[in-house]
């Protein structure tokens, strides 16, 4: 890091679970460990996730009862604190930040983090996405499929960080056990439906379990399917939990069968700890970016049961395979060192 220590404004919405706000809290911690000031900023109060550092102050809430008047309260918390820059995570915030911070001297970079093709949802947002963007300092994106998304005009001003490890001690569990894990939200996007259908088949040859770690709308619909499938007894919903690297690291086998993604904390984590990952091949190409097929992970089309079928069999079966894809996955550790990463976040910044 540089010896020029400065002053930040971290904003999201909440600090509550999740890729997003796990990635901007991690990144916090990790600025005042290295001697910068940062004010991490929630604009709803939901509770705190994640650990933060104590020389991290936190302002969780922003006041105002509709948008106009917390954007005004924002407003008057960068006029006080004055802060080198202002980094904002998801689209609904760096919108947001953008109208509330006109005429101001800070700099402002924001972060798209899941698939601009897909998300937001809202015509309102994206008609909102695309007039105001083009007033930001600087953009950071997880993959180049996502940064051909935006015109000329905004590309000129991004760039690409892939988000960071996290694992506590980047080592392999000697002692695995016959279970497939999938983390997260328990949403469409995420296709555990897909991953429940294909482990019946596996069921029916292998004796495997199959744990699904998140919460979300989902919850009832996969509960269902698992029950008209006769997995209750081995297909479990364990919800979000709070140490999830102690759960999943005696794991054989990580699963993303997402339809789209941005750049897969879940995925990331399990490669870290040697756990031999299957993804789908899904914008906006995180997962490509992470895995060479059947170097350190195996690469599937999106919605193709059969595939995934094939994919967790010959992991299965082939076990020099599946030592030599644990062996590669674990080299991420390095590749996407926390210390690489927060340094390219904040030479971006201060740039």
């Amino acid at each position: 890091m540089d010896t020029i220590r400065e002053k930040f404004v971290f904003v999201i919405g909440a600090v509550s679970f999740g890729g997003a706000e796990r990635v901007i809290c991690n990144l916090a911690n990790k600025f005042v460990e290295n001697g910068d000031e940062v004010i991490l900023v929630a604009v709803h109060d939901k509770g705190t996730a994640y650990q933060i550092d104590e020389r991290v102050r936190i302002v969780n809430g922003i006041k105002g009862d509709h948008p106009l008047s917390k954007m005004m309260s924002f407003r008057k918390l960068i006029k006080k604190e004055k802060p080198k820059s202002i980094l904002s995570f998801l689209t609904h915030i760096n919108i947001f930040v953008i109208l509330s911070t006109i005429g101001l001297q800070s700099k402002i970079v924001i972060s798209e983090r899941n698939d601009p093709y897909r998300e937001p949802s809202q015509l309102i947002r994206r008609i909102l996405r695309r007039l105001v963007y083009p007033l930001t300092d600087g953009i950071v994106l997880q993959t180049e499929q996502a940064r051909d998304y935006f015109p000329d005009k905004v590309k000129k001003k991004s760039t690409v960080i892939p988000n960071p490890v996290f694992t506590k001690n980047g080592k392999a569990y000697e002692h695995r056990k016959n279970r497939i894990i999938n983390v997260g939200r328990l949403v469409p996007q995420k296709r555990q439906d897909i991953l429940i259908k294909a482990f019946k088949k596996i069921n029916e040859n292998f004796s495997y379990r199959l744990d699904i770690y998140g919460e979300g709308p989902e919850w009832d619909n996969l509960n269902c399917l698992i029950s008209q499938l006769n997995l209750q007894e081995s297909v479990t919903l364990h919800g979000t939990v709070s140490d999830l690297q102690n759960e999943i690291k005696d794991a054989n086998i990580f699963v993303l069968s997402s339809d789209f993604e941005g750049m897969p904390n879940a995925l990331i984590e399990a490669m870290s700890l040697g756990i031999p990952s299957i993804s789908t091949d899904c914008p906006i190409g995180g997962p490509k970016e992470l895995i060479t097929h059947q170097i350190n992970g195996l690469l599937i089309p999106t919605s193709n049961e059969k595939e995934l079928v094939k994919s967790i069999e010959l992991l299965i079966e082939d076990k020099q395979l599946w030592e030599k894809i644990s062996k590669e996955s674990i080299k991420i550790n390095e590749k996407l060192s926390l210390d690489k990463i927060s340094y390219r976040w904040r030479k971006y910044l201060l740039k």
